[in-house]
């Protein structure tokens, strides 16, 4: 199967992103308050309540991102044969490795991350693919402000049929990643 071509991801981008924009914009705003440099107007207090006001909101989100963020959710695994030892200890080993592979990949940590990216913005992207060099699966969180995906039909659904990420990349990284593009 052949995928879309370069002008017309570059052409689904600008949609999407030109779609995104309202959201984008409360999102950089939500970004430059919790980091301190967007001055909130309260203008029925004085300066001194204001900035209070102003670390309540980082205090707050992180806090309430913190709470969703602690508890690890436990994972169970089938056990297709009740009356088979062999079946519970597959099933026991299968467990101990996921919850391995979640501590060596930082889980905890990306699930804080990502518990306040849902908290502030409404949206905690993430892909799951395997580590090139340990060929386990990894979790590389992807910001909200740079994920643009298709729309979908049901809401519920976490998985997306396509997304297109974005980042900034000089010209000469975006030349040696992609030498046949050179031209254009």
């Amino acid at each position: 199967m052949i995928g879309p071509t370069d002008r017309e991801i570059c052409d689904l981008y600008e949609v999407r992103r030109k779609d995104a924009a309202p959201w984008r914009a409360r999102a950089e705003l939500i970004t430059r308050v919790y980091n301190g440099s967007e001055a909130v107007p309260l203008p029925e207090l004085d300066a001194n309540e204001a900035s209070s006001v102003a670390n309540i909101i980082a205090i707050g989100l992180d806090q309430s991102a913190m709470r969703v963020a602690s508890v690890t959710p436990d994972v169970r695994w089938a056990i297709p044969d009740m009356t088979s030892d062999k079946s519970r200890k597959y099933a026991d080993v299968q467990r101990e490795a996921t919850l391995s592979w979640w501590r060596s990949t930082k889980l905890p940590r990306k699930m804080r991350r990502r518990a306040r990216w849902l908290r502030g913005y409404g949206s905690a992207p993430v892909t799951v693919m395997a580590d090139p060099v340990t060929k386990r699966p990894t979790w590389a969180l992807r910001s909200p402000l740079s994920t643009y995906t298709a729309p979908q039909t049901d809401p519920d659904e976490v998985a997306v049929d396509d997304v297109i990420f974005s980042h900034a990349m000089t010209i000469a990284a975006a030349i040696k990643r992609f030498p046949a593009k050179r031209a254009e």
